[in-house]
């Protein structure tokens, strides 16, 4: 048995031992390996990490901001739709307020040639040429020909005026019931 034991010490344990300048090697690049981990945690904690919160936070943003703009959006279509509707009614009211201008013009003349004042017949008579000229540009082009015509007989009416007043009456009462038939034609009453 005791020679067992002188084995057992006789035999030595297989050691290894690296050289000097490995243990040095390798001790460095464990160094420089924690170093660069190190760098990539500090990089992402310092860098990466706070422009991902500022990228989130720039997204959020734009959503809200697209969202406003498509509601923005959304109220300009419902306010166009409502100023056009508007700017309709305008367009009628000037052009009611045309042809009743017109209308009150020629009856004014009318009653001016009746109570046989031809300053009166004539300046009325200017004002309804003026009323109609009004009335044409604002007007559509399927009534233009008629206004054109109602032009016509308003100067004719001026020209019978400065030879005899009683002759631009008849001129002037159809040119007073096609103007009436122009108002309910546009403006039927309810």
């Amino acid at each position: 048995m005791e020679n067992s034991e002188e084995k057992v010490v006789e035999s030595p344990s297989l050691q290894r031992q690296t050289p000097a300048w490995l243990q040095s090697f390798l001790r460095w690049g464990l160094v420089i390996l924690v170093a660069f981990a190190l760098g990539a945690v500090l990089v992402t904690l310092v860098f990466h990490l706070p422009l991902q919160r500022e990228f989130k936070q720039v997204t959020s943003d734009l959503e809200s901001a697209t969202s406003d703009n498509n509601d923005l959006t959304a109220q300009v279509d419902d306010l166009t739709a409502i100023n056009e509707g508007l700017q309709q009614q305008l367009d009628n009211a000037n052009l009611h307020a045309s042809i009743a201008s017109t209308l009150a013009d020629v009856r004014a003349a009318r009653l001016a040639i009746e109570a046989n004042d031809p300053a009166g017949a004539r300046l009325a008579v200017t004002q309804a040429i003026h009323s109609l000229d009004i009335l044409g540009s604002l007007i559509d082009k399927d009534h233009n020909d008629i206004v054109t015509n109602m032009q016509e007989k308003t100067n004719q009416a001026n020209i019978d005026l400065q030879t005899e007043l009683a002759s631009a009456l008849p001129a002037l009462e159809q040119l007073e019931d096609n103007l009436v038939s122009l108002m309910d034609t546009l403006f039927p009453s309810p």
